[in-house]
């Protein structure tokens, strides 16, 4: 979650399935995802994580483009 409530996305993921976390703010539109199999839900996940996974070596971003991970590479 945005403020690392959940660190790993999957908590994240198992929090949003069940509906978020009930309060006075929570949009009437937000509803428990508990419909989706769990392939869907893994689908959903590898989908996440291949977000945030590291280039392969033999991929980089465009030249000139400043990224995190091209930060730390040097």
């Amino acid at each position: 979650m945005h403020d690392d409530t959940f660190p790993p996305v999957k908590d994240a993921l198992g929090h949003y399935m069940e509906g978020g976390s009930l309060n006075p703010r929570l949009e009437k539109e937000i509803h428990a995802l508990d419909f989706l199999s769990f392939g869907e839900r893994e689908d959903i996940l590898a989908f996440l994580d291949s977000l945030t996974a590291p280039l392969p070596d033999n991929l980089r971003p465009p030249t000139g483009l400043t990224t995190k991970q091209t930060a730390q590479n040097g």
